[in-house]
């Protein structure tokens, strides 16, 4: 018994918070592409950096701030509702015998993602603008008791962006725009501990890790706007990336009748972590042709550099528990997209779109945490200009990835094998006013 409690506390906990903290961001955690405006959001994001038609530019693309005259404030918010799918294929414990628990039925909730703009033209030349934003965020919830609960039951992340920016007309053709990004991030992630396996009772005294932390971090975003014409624009945004730390609470749940044992070797006691992490940076380019008076293109190429995560390091403050590293080697992704804006009546405007974004994740490490893959984006919505000073407007976009594979061994936790899918809902509401 004494052999067994050394490998439980030296080798188990290791394993367990390295595989509970490695899904910190994510392409699958990503709302980027969700946080501007409902015309945005309807044209599938095409556009973003050179279209220029409201405040929420100061996020996508500053140099844009110049084409906005008066003050303008811009509130909306998106629902987002997913569904998640996950089919068991034979997953086992970590001696081998077939995994108890289901599929656990959709793990997601509804969330709400709000917004706000503002942009203020000082003068001819210069335009100064606010944003408040969600661009990082998800919440899955699987039952407690599922086949996967070794790997994952609770990951709930959220990353609140804070974005003053500048715009500056050089001249009729160039302008140029800056802005501060300021983010505050807070993490919640949990898992189930087979303590069972390591003591030749499998699946039969299951305990708990759950860690709780934040951070603030801060970045910048650069753009230029080139317009050709009245007809024709072309931008350029580039976001940088932010470094994080971030440093919480680590708790853990240790059934009864071996608390005894484990606390006595020192493992898996409350203690705090810390761990170092990065949001990626972009590049977008983006195209904007008029090409009749009421119908006009956009375009728009994102390249993402999610191979600045290689490896999630964590280390704790209690002794017994070294310091842990899980290998991630995400990929860098491009995401190309296209949209229509349609001009029915001077009041009335239709946006429909159409985005594919390639997955950040290698199949060796693809989690339930983040279950992304290949996405394709469809989308539509319409704007209402209601007078001079106020407009509306609501969009909708479906989100499709491809049904990806889970195959996940670990000599403590067992196997995680099956099938995942996903399918995504948005719903977006705003209201413009200018003065």
């Amino acid at each position: 018994m004494i052999s067994q409690s050394r490998w439980l506390v030296s080798g188990a906990s290791a394993a367990l918070l390295m595989s509970a903290m490695p899904q910190l961001y994510g392409a699958g955690f990503s709302f980027m592409d969700y946080v501007g405006s409902t015309s945005s959001l309807a044209r599938s994001n095409a556009g973003d950096a050179a279209v220029a038609e409201d405040a929420s530019t100061v996020f996508t693309n500053p140099a844009g701030l110049t084409r906005l005259s008066g003050q303008q404030f811009l509130l909306g918010a998106k629902l987002v509702s997913t569904s998640i799918n996950f089919q068991n294929q034979e997953s086992t414990d970590a001696t081998g015998g077939a995994m108890t628990g289901g599929n656990s039925g959709n793990p997601s909730s509804p969330s709400l993602v709000p917004n706000f703009y503002y942009a203020n033209a000082l003068s001819d030349r210069w335009t100064v603008g606010f944003a408040f934003n969600v661009p990082f965020g998800n919440a899955t919830e699987y039952d407690s008791d599922w086949a996967g609960r070794y790997y994952s039951t609770t990951s709930s992340i959220t990353s609140i962006n804070f974005n003053p920016g500048v715009g500056f007309k050089v001249d009729e053709m160039l302008s140029i725009g800056a802005g501060i990004s300021i983010n505050y991030t807070t993490l919640e992630l949990s898992q189930a501990i087979d303590f069972g396996s390591l003591l030749g009772k499998p699946q039969n005294m299951d305990g708990a890790a759950k860690l709780e932390g934040d951070d603030w971090g801060v970045g910048f975003n650069l753009g230029i706007l080139l317009t050709f014409s009245e007809s024709t624009r072309l931008g350029i945004a580039y976001r940088s990336h932010i470094k994080l730390t971030a440093v919480g609470d680590a708790d853990f749940t240790v059934p009864e009748n071996i608390a005894a044992l484990v606390q006595a070797r020192g493992g898996f006691t409350n203690t705090t972590f810390t761990l170092p992490a990065s949001l990626p940076e972009s590049i977008s380019l983006s195209l904007y042709h008029q090409l009749t008076p009421r119908l006009a293109a956009m375009t728009d190429l994102t390249y993402t550099r999610w191979s600045r995560i290689q490896e999630f390091r964590s280390s704790f403050d209690n002794p017994a528990q070294a310091e842990s590293v899980t290998a991630k080697n995400w990929e860098n992704t491009w995401r190309i997209a296209v949209g229509f804006d349609y001009s029915y009546t001077p009041a009335w405007r239709f946006q429909a779109g159409v985005a594919y974004d390639e997955n950040a994740i290698p199949d060796d490490t693809f989690d339930p945490r983040t279950p992304n893959s290949e996405t394709i984006r469809v989308s539509l919505g319409t704007h209402y200009q209601y007078s001079d000073a106020l407009s509306f407007g609501v969009a909708y976009s479906r989100v499709m990835r491809d049904e990806h594979e889970i195959a996940l061994i670990d000599p403590k936790k067992g196997t995680l094998n099956g099938d995942i899918d996903f399918i995504g809902n948005l719903f977006g509401v705003e209201v413009d006013w200018r003065f």
